[in-house]
């Protein structure tokens, strides 16, 4: 389940460890962030063009939800984000040094 937008009246009951936190304006109404802070980061960008940070955001692990016209949402899991980064960086092979003498 990934982190995601809701009304501030929105009484849905959360998932164990999830958290919201208030999110302001989105298409004209108060909302706010429903996510699990212990492995989402989430985003809302606001006053620039989206396309001005889109690359440099998924170069880190964000990663586009939506837009308003207004703001820009991304999210992050740090599970997934911490993979990733595993799997680009290069594995170097474990040294084992049988001369110990021991």
């Amino acid at each position: 389940m990934n982190p995601h937008l809701r009304p501030l009246d929105g009484a849905a009951p959360l998932p164990d460890g999830w958290t919201t936190e208030p999110a302001g304006q989105w298409n004209g109404h108060e909302v706010e962030n429903r996510h699990n802070p212990r492995r989402h980061d989430f985003m809302l960008v606001r006053g620039t063009d989206g396309d001005d940070i889109e690359g440099r955001l998924e170069q880190i692990g964000y990663q586009f939800i939506a837009t308003d016209g207004q703001t820009w949402l991304w999210y992050r899991d740090r599970l997934t984000a911490a993979r990733d980064a595993l799997e680009r960086t290069p594995g170097a092979p474990a040294l084992v040094n049988k001369s110990l003498g021991l």
